[in-house]
């Protein structure tokens, strides 16, 4: 029952950031996170490569 409980909670959550025109549609939070990520990670990885 929790897993349900949360599903629907979190679908709550994203159509009323959508409704309240927060984001466009429920995979903007995912890209924009996913985006954030790689390239932290790529300038990290290349802060490394430099400082060797």
């Amino acid at each position: 029952m929790t897993h349900f409980f949360s599903s629907l909670r979190a679908f709550i959550k994203l159509e009323l950031m959508r409704a309240n025109e927060l984001i466009d549609n429920w995979y903007q939070l995912q890209r924009e996170l996913s985006i954030e990520v790689n390239r932290n990670f790529i300038l990290e990885q290349i802060n490394l490569k430099l400082s060797a």
